[in-house]
């Protein structure tokens, strides 16, 4: 009785929840379900967004891009624009106020320009993660000390070559001799080459062109001590120190080598070097792969690759190519405490020079954080896609993902094990946290051609190494003052990723 009671008073309760459930069913079916046009936000995140990137004209990105830009617009529903801008040095302002782009792919020679009245933002936290720019997938190096700015990761590496030294494996095992490691093992190799090596010669890139590079990336072993953040101008005054103890020995090498070399090499770059040795005509050489691809590499950086063209070369018979980092130094100058600091711990300082070509990309300040999220996920989609097409040398090695495919990054002409070893070496290049950047200030240009002409006139005429960079030094202090002492201090200190320094 008292079962049937209790089953008789839960029955209205019952009832009421079949009405409930069915008057709820109703109204869902009548509208309560998420409308379409929210249903066609959430399948398009970046719906009616304009991006506008600014890319370097001449290179043919617009063309080479078109179809992932489509692509990309119809899966997120924004709506991308390419516009060329001429970034060739010289050329005015990056950066304009009206059509101001969300992204700007730019050389890393002309980052200086957008670093004095910070005009790149950091990028948001939530853009480094693996889904998204995989920043840690960037040598770590490379993300830890070029792509940082004052505020943080702020620059996102497509391309940054590094020079790489060359030799003759086969020569070097037959004669008992080991890769130098150092710039004085170098150059012992160069003084008993005609033992080890008979009738074969030894090249460095000394073109006019590139010579600033080559003597920067000899000199700075010599000028960059663990944890010195001052190299080419002083973090505290920017007052020059290309005339530094350590500079002059770099100059100093330079000179002993070239009396070994051939008077050629004042006119080679370093695909031509690179090809001497896989010719067979050279057994040592400094240089770099510029690619599958027939053609130059962009070393310039501003000049669009399609003007430089290099010939192609015949691999040598019977010959095997090894390669290591470039060397050395067994001390390095402190400009602190004004002395010569011996390495401690390991075979030689070892500094790589990044930033003399290449491109990287940045968010302008001002961007929106919309906008600034709809456009790293379109370089994003660009960078990371294996079937986005890039303009030869636009693209290098930068990577650990992308080491596994040697072959993407050096010459046909080498074998695949040469190929490993090769993209091994530029990757042990770019881990390493001892990193300069080539002058990265605005005025790059100018500091570059003093710093060439007094080159000049040491190598090709004999003026003493010490009494040559003096008077670079000198000219360097009339372009800051061009240019605005104050200006280029608070550039390098914020590529360096250090605090800026807003006067003097």
């Amino acid at each position: 009785m008292l079962l049937l009671t209790g089953h008789r008073a839960v029955l209205p309760m019952i009832r009421a929840a079949v009405c409930f459930l069915a008057v709820g069913g109703l109204l869902y079916l009548a509208g309560c379900n998420p409308p379409a046009d929210d249903k066609a936000q959430n399948a398009l995140p970046y719906l009616g967004q304009e991006i506008r990137v600014a890319v370097p004209a001449g290179w043919g990105f617009k063309v080479l891009w078109e179809a992932q830009l489509e692509e990309w617009a119809a899966r997120t529903g924004a709506k991308p624009e390419l516009v060329e801008v001429d970034m060739t040095d010289g050329s005015g302002p990056l950066l304009k106020a009206e059509g101001a782009p969300q992204l700007i792919i730019l050389p890393w020679t002309r980052r200086g320009e957008l670093l004095v009245n910070r005009q790149l933002s950091a990028l948001p936290p939530d853009a480094l993660v693996e889904s998204k720019l995989s920043w840690d997938d960037l040598f770590h190096g490379l993300r830890e000390r070029q792509a940082q700015i004052d505020t943080g990761p702020g620059l996102i590496p497509i391309s940054s070559p590094v020079l790489v030294c060359y030799y003759r494996s086969d020569l070097l095992e037959k004669a008992g001799l080991k890769p130098p490691q150092t710039w004085d093992d170098y150059q012992t190799l160069l003084d008993q080459l005609e033992t080890w090596a008979p009738g074969l010669t030894a090249a460095e890139p000394w073109s006019p062109e590139f010579r600033a590079t080559m003597f920067l990336a000899r000199a700075i072993p010599y000028v960059k001590s663990s944890g010195q953040y001052s190299i080419f101008f002083n973090v505290e005054d920017g007052a020059p120190f290309i005339a530094s103890p350590g500079f002059v020995k770099g100059l100093e090498g330079a000179q002993a080598a070239l009396k070994k070399l051939s008077p050629d090499v004042l006119k080679l770059d370093p695909v031509a070097c690179r090809n001497l040795v896989v010719g067979g005509k050279a057994a040592l050489a400094i240089g770099l792969e510029n690619g599958p691809v027939a053609g130059g590499f962009n070393l310039a950086a501003t000049t669009p690759p399609a003007e430089k063209t290099v010939a192609a070369v015949q691999r040598a018979d019977a010959v095997a190519i090894g390669f290591c980092r470039l060397p050395g130094a067994a001390q390095a100058f402190d400009t602190t405490s004004n002395e010569w600091l011996p390495v401690d711990n390991q075979a030689a300082n070892f500094v790589t020079l990044t930033g003399f070509a290449g491109l990287c990309a940045a968010v302008p300040t001002g961007t929106k954080p919309e906008q600034a999220s709809a456009a790293l996920n379109l370089l994003a989609a660009l960078l990371l896609d294996e079937g986005t097409a890039f303009p030869p040398g636009a693209k290098s090695l930068c990577r650990e993902s992308q080491t596994l495919d040697a072959a993407s990054w050096t010459g046909k002409d080498l074998s695949a094990a040469e190929a490993g070893k090769y993209v091994g070496v530029v990757g042990q290049s770019l881990r390493d946290r001892q990193q300069a950047s080539e002058l990265p200030v605005p005025g790059h240009v100018e500091f570059r051609a003093a710093l060439t002409k007094g080159l000049t006139s040491c190598l090709e005429s004999g003026q003493p190494p010490a009494e040559a960079l003096t008077a670079v030094a000198a000219e360097w202090q009339e372009i800051l003052k061009k240019i605005g002492a104050a200006d280029v201090l608070s550039s390098y200190r914020s590529a360096l990723g250090l605090s800026r320094r807003e006067s003097l």
